[in-house]
């Protein structure tokens, strides 16, 4: 399920071939005025690879990206929002979890961003490259503990069956939290 793009009458829509890199994200910035306040629409699908130990964005989907870009002194600052799908296995019965991650977004892209001692975003002359803030937000949002859902019985902690999908007759016959 891909998530809907904004109508194209009012901003700049791209949509990225799944099997592409990181250009992806690199937006040209010729149509942004160097002037400070002022604002370009983006709004974008493109693949991200993010992932923690227990979830990652489903391989080969796309992440819807919408974001302004505007102009300020010494930089860009990207606001908006990254929507993604993610996976991972379920904490309380092992099968696969599914869902949606929302991030709202608002960083600093300036020369010389991303270095070891900054919290910013590299700049380019007149390009800037939305891929690593889409995959910090993305990852920030990956749960820790997914579950595939909140009423999950998860695994009798005796015999292992799933009590999602049958009762066991075991003395305990608590589920495995």
């Amino acid at each position: 399920m891909q998530i809907p793009v904004r109508p194209k009458n009012e901003q700049i829509v791209l949509e990225s071939d799944p099997l592409t890199k990181t250009k992806d994200l690199t937006i040209s910035l010729h149509q942004l005025e160097r002037s400070a306040g002022t604002p370009l629409q983006i709004d974008l699908q493109a693949p991200v690879q993010a992932s923690i130990s227990s979830s990652t964005v489903v391989p080969g989907s796309l992440v819807s990206t919408s974001v302004v870009l505007e102009s300020v002194r010494g930089g860009v600052i990207a606001s908006g929002t990254v929507r993604a799908r993610w996976m991972g296995e379920c904490a309380r019965c092992l099968e696969v979890a599914y869902g949606h991650l929302e991030a709202h977004v608002r960083e600093l892209f300036e020369p010389g961003g991303g270095a070891f001692d900054k919290e910013t975003y590299p700049l380019g002359d007149d390009w800037v490259d939305l891929e690593p803030m889409v995959r910090d937000a993305c990852m920030l949002e990956l749960p820790l503990r997914p579950l595939c859902s909140p009423n999950c019985k998860g695994l009798c902690s005796e015999c292992g069956t799933n009590l999602n999908e049958h009762s066991c007759d075991c003395s305990l016959g608590t589920p495995f939290q």
